[in-house]
């Protein structure tokens, strides 16, 4: 008889995202201690009387936004800090950003789908809604905050049963996932890439750019309103089951699709980078090598950084690392409580072979389909 209940989280589970935690956190912040960074923000930052230019541009930064003063602190910082990602400078640096930005679409559906399910509970509704920390990892970032979102997942109350695990609480309200998506996530990334005459438009842009969980949020809740008002789009015909099965589809199909694009376009400028680099501007093929644009460098090391853009890569590298080192925690955790195989070595070479494919949240997300096809296949 199939299992209907789900399986307590191995202690394991909570010693790796606590090993994954402590990475992340020297690995991201005392980094910045370590090569210079901060030090070097603080000169660009400091409030001394005398006015502050976004580095390498002559546009003076703009410290005012919604008038709060914690807020608009954060935007300034942000605006510093993903500068060279977006102007050109760093070739290395704006090619990872890309990739790492398809990644923020499967992270997004994630949060999404499991804070959206029947047996998720008042708790997990209240601690982990997906706006909510789709702002906290743009905060602090995603490597960070999204262990402490898996070890809250894990330690909170189980679902009652495994239909409660996968069934989805209103399936329609999914529908709406792409659109919602493309204007509250995938608009904004282009404007912040636009190269904007005025220099502040593009701040504008930038502060715009970091609050995208809440746009997706907005957009996702006003696409649901309409449908639910209008019926478009609805099917009541259908089971929950099927109606979750088929809102799964969409929705994991959605965010593999946006994986799988930003890993193969990633491989292909560096493919032709290596074999045209004469496509290139002068200088910029060197610098789109796999090694420089995919492989981190040591995580903790006491070097001086070379330039700014060379920090903010290794930062972004093991914050989209750790972050996806924690959610395959995760997601073989659930494996395990639902009574899959988590660790045999065809399920490890496969989700290997999917990190290269749909990148490495892109294979978190293809794990979980398989756990929900397993659970929708038992009940």
């Amino acid at each position: 008889m199939a299992p209907t209940s789900v399986k307590r989280p191995h202690p394991f589970a909570f010693a790796a995202l606590t090993a994954i935690l402590a990475l992340a956190y020297d690995s991201m912040f005392v980094q910045f201690a370590r090569n210079g960074y901060l030090e070097y923000l603080v000169s660009v930052l400091g409030d001394d009387g005398t006015v502050k230019y976004i580095p390498g541009t002559t546009d003076p930064i703009r410290r005012h936004y919604l008038g709060i003063p914690i807020i608009d602190n954060f935007l300034t910082m942000a605006n510093v800090f993903f500068v060279h990602t977006v102007d050109g400078s760093d070739p290395a640096s704006s090619l990872f950003t890309f990739q790492l930005a398809a990644q923020i679409i499967p992270i997004m559906a994630i949060l999404f789908l499991e804070e959206s399910r029947v047996g998720a509970g008042l708790a997990r509704r209240i601690f982990c809604g997906a706006v909510l920390w789709g702002l906290a990892m743009q905060a602090r970032g995603f490597g960070l905050v999204i262990n402490v979102y898996a070890m809250l997942m894990l330690a909170l109350p189980r679902p009652a049963s495994l239909q409660d695990m996968v069934l989805l609480s209103d399936p329609a309200y999914f529908d709406g996932i792409i659109p919602a998506f493309f204007l509250g996530y995938i608009v904004l990334c282009g404007l912040m890439a636009y190269r904007f005459e005025s220099g502040d438009a593009l701040q504008i842009a930038n502060a715009v750019w970091q609050g995208f969980p809440l746009h997706m949020g907005a957009w996702l809740s006003l696409f649901y309103y309409l449908k639910k008002h209008t019926s478009i789009g609805l099917s009541m015909a259908k089971s929950s089951k099927e109606a979750t099965g088929a809102a799964l589809d969409h929705v994991y199909g959605f965010a593999l699709t946006a994986g799988a694009v930003g890993q193969c376009t990633t491989y292909l400028v560096i493919l032709v980078a290596s074999v045209a680099p004469d496509v290139f501007p002068a200088g910029v093929a060197d610098s789109l090598t796999a090694e420089k644009v995919l492989l981190p460098p040591p995580p903790h090391t006491t070097d001086k950084m070379e330039s700014p853009a060379a920090a903010i890569l290794h930062n972004l590298m093991y914050d989209e690392l750790c972050g996806a080192l924690a959610l395959t925690v995760y997601a073989l955790t659930t494996m395990h409580q639902v009574g899959l195989s988590a660790l045999s070595v065809e399920r490890l070479g496969g989700m290997a072979l999917d990190w290269v494919t749909y990148g490495p949240v892109g294979a978190v997300a293809k794990a979980l389909k398989q756990r929900d096809e397993y659970i929708l296949a038992k009940i």
